[in-house]
């Protein structure tokens, strides 16, 4: 009975003792939480402020940030699926990010549009012309995700059936032959062959690469741009 009172008792005495900004959305969330409504003025403010209140309850309530964060591990580890719609699990511990049709796009199932194409290169001219006028030169740089580098982790729902726009885009812009590009694809594969145990290049639980993987892009960059700028000289790892 004790102990069932504590838990109940524990939000409330958690929201009194520390101060909202200890437990609300901004750090875990990436995004600000619903303030707290002030006294209401008007009969419009009587009538929102119950729904406001809500909203400014529910990202800032005691142990907010404890309980979401056993929530998500209960979902993860002991029932094995993300507590997010927004990503899928994959092999071995690792997620892959399902916003803005990342899985249609590995699997080559939304290609260019015909003239997207066309529109990319066209821009991508005029950025390199307008920089040329004020003596600057341009390279625009393909980074590649991380099912593009570990599809070996990726869930079996994300098999390639074609071409991924990166390739379309590679391939078109090779062809033009007068964009300045490179594609980082083959530097990162080639540093993943020197991946240890638990030693990647992107990150199991996010999108971004991690320190070797920046190290591998930027190696490849400055590589590049040696050849018009010798002076250049890359830092070591």
């Amino acid at each position: 009975i004790a102990l069932f009172l504590a838990a109940l008792l524990a939000p409330t005495v958690d929201q009194l003792v520390r101060p909202d900004g200890a437990r609300d959305c901004r750090r875990a969330e990436q995004r600000r939480p619903e303030p707290r409504p002030g006294l209401p003025r008007s009969l419009a403010d009587v009538a929102a402020f119950p729904r406001r209140y809500e909203r400014h309850y529910l990202d800032t309530f005691g142990l907010r940030d404890v309980l979401l964060g056993w929530n998500s591990r209960e979902q993860w580890l002991g029932l094995g699926h993300l507590p997010v719609a927004s990503w899928e699990s994959g092999r071995d511990g690792w997620c892959f990010y399902l916003g803005e049709e990342s899985r249609a796009v590995h699997r080559g199932l939304l290609p260019f549009r015909p003239g997207q194409l066309d529109d990319w290169v066209r821009r991508l001219r005029e950025r390199q012309e307008l920089l040329a006028a004020r003596g600057i030169r341009y390279l625009f740089v393909l980074c590649p995700n991380k099912q593009t580098i570990y599809p070996e982790f990726a869930p079996a729902t994300w098999a390639p059936l074609g071409p991924t726009r990166m390739d379309e885009f590679a391939a078109r812009l090779a062809a033009e032959g007068d964009v300045a590009f490179l594609d980082l694809r083959s530097a990162l594969l080639a540093a993943k062959a020197e991946d240890g145990a638990g030693d990647r290049l992107y990150t199991p639980l996010g999108t971004h690469w991690n320190g070797r993987g920046t190290f591998a892009a930027y190696a490849a960059i400055v590589a590049r741009l040696q050849a018009e700028l010798p002076g250049l000289v890359p830092l070591r790892r």
